[in-house]
C-alpha cells in the first residue's frame, strides 16, 4: 500500500506540472551522475551493483533527460553559465565517474544514439596502468575470499578491527563505506592482504580502465575529459605534496595524453575542503563537481557543484518499470529526505 500510494502521488506531482523539470530546475544547472555501464549479465558478477547501470536503463534516462534538458557537456554549461545566456529548456550535463573501460564499450554508443556528449572523469595513474580503482579490487577480492578462506577473512577483520557480518547481504556496501574513513595507507594495506587471501588479484577478464586513446576517441566525439585525481584518494585525507600530484600532476598528464585543455574536476568520493577547492582552483581547473545531492543555479560556485547520483534501484514503480514520476520527483528537490 505504502509503495502504491508513493508512485500514485508521483504521478499526480508530474502530471500537474509541479515536478516538471521545466518548472522545477527553470534557470539551473542539472548534473547526473553515472559510474559504471554493465550488461545485465556482468552486473550480476560485480560485488558493488548499486554503482552501475545496464546499457538499457541509461538509455531509459538518456530518454528521460533528453525530454526535458538541453545537454551538453559540463565544460560547455561552464560557458554558458559565465556568458548567462538564455535557454530555452534547464541545462543538463551527463557525467561518468572513475574512467572504467565499460564506458566506451557500452556507454558511448547509448550516447551516440542520443546524440549526447557527456563529460568523463577518469582517474589518471588508473588509466596508465589499467589498474583496478581500490573499491573494485576490495569487492572483487572480498566476494572470492567469503567463499573460499572465510576464516581468514575474518581473521583480517579483527586484524583492522572492523566488525562486518559475512552473511549481511550489504556487506560489500557496508565495507566499501568503512574503508573510506580509513587513511589511505590503511586502504592501501587492506586491498593488498584481502588479495593475498585468496592468492592473487580477483579481477575478472572484462574488467578494465578506459586507455588514453580511448580518451582521445571520445574527445574527438565532443565528449569531455575532466581529472578525477590521480590515485582516486580521498583528497583532504593527502598531505599538501600529494594534493599537488592528484591535482596539477593528474591535469597534467590528460593535457600531454589528449592533447587538449582539461578545465573540470571531479572530487574522489566527493570529499573535500577549503585546502583541496584552493588546491584544484590553483591547478588551473575551471569548476568541480561533488556528490551533494541537487542542482545548482546558475550563479553558485563553481568549485563545489552539485550532482545528481543516478542509481536505478531508487527509480523503479511498484510494477518493476523504471518510473518518469518518480524520476521527476527525485530530480524535483521535493522529495521526502532528499534537498536540492
Amino acid at each position: 500500500m505504502r509503495a502504491f500510494v508513493r508512485d500514485m502521488f508521483g504521478a499526480i506531482l508530474l502530471h500537474t506540472g509541479i515536478t516538471s523539470p521545466r518548472r522545477r530546475l527553470e534557470r539551473r544547472l542539472t548534473v547526473v551522475t553515472f559510474h559504471r555501464v554493465l550488461p545485465q549479465q556482468l552486473v550480476r558478477e560485480y560485488p558493488l551493483p548499486w554503482l552501475a547501470v545496464t546499457p538499457e536503463q541509461l538509455a531509459w534516462f538518456l530518454e528521460f533527460f533528453v525530454e526535458h534538458f538541453t545537454i551538453a557537456p559540463l565544460c560547455e554549461h561552464l560557458t554558458q553559465r559565465i556568458e548567462t545566456r538564455p535557454s530555452t529548456r534547464p541545462l543538463l550535463a551527463v557525467t561518468f565517474d572513475d574512467g572504467q573501460l565499460d564506458n566506451f564499450h557500452y556507454a558511448r554508443p547509448v550516447l551516440d544514439r542520443f546524440a549526447i556528449r557527456a563529460s568523463f572523469f577518469v582517474t589518471v595513474a588508473a588509466a596508465t596502468h589499467n589498474a583496478a580503482l581500490w573499491h573494485d579490487r576490495v569487492g572483487f577480492a572480498y566476494v572470492r575470499a567469503v567463499r573460499e578462506a572465510p576464516v581468514r577473512l575474518t581473521a583480517l577483520f579483527g586484524e583492522y578491527g572492523i566488525d562486518i557480518d559475512l552473511g549481511d547481504a550489504m556487506r560489500p556496501r557496508t565495507l566499501v563505506a568503512t574503508l573510506k574513513r580509513r587513511t589511505p595507507q590503511e586502504r592501501t594495506s587492506f586491498a593488498n592482504e584481502l588479495e593475498h587471501v585468496v592468492s592473487g588479484t580477483s579481477r575478472p577478464c572484462w574488467d578494465g580502465m578506459m586507455s588514453f586513446s580511448d580518451m582521445v576517441e571520445l574527445a574527438n566525439d565532443g565528449h569531455e575529459i575532466g581529472s578525477h585525481g590521480m590515485t582516486h584518494e580521498c583528497l583532504p585525507q593527502c598531505s599538501g605534496e600529494a594534493l599537488v600530484i592528484e591535482t596539477v600532476n593528474s591535469r597534467r598528464s590528460l593535457e600531454h595524453a589528449l592533447g587538449r585543455s582539461v578545465v573540470s574536476f571531479c572530487y574522489p568520493n566527493g570529499d573535500y575542503d577549503h585546502r583541496v577547492v584552493d588546491a584544484v582552483r590553483s591547478a588551473g581547473y575551471l569548476q568541480a563537481v561533488t556528490t551533494i545531492f541537487g542542482a545548482n543555479f546558475i550563479d553558485d560556485p563553481a568549485f563545489t557543484l552539485r550532482r545528481f547520483d543516478v542509481q536505478s534501484e531508487y527509480h523503479y514503480a511498484r510494477t518493476g518499470a523504471l518510473s518518469r514520476a518518480r524520476t521527476a520527483w527525485r530530480m524535483s528537490g521535493l522529495y521526502p529526505g532528499l534537498r536540492s
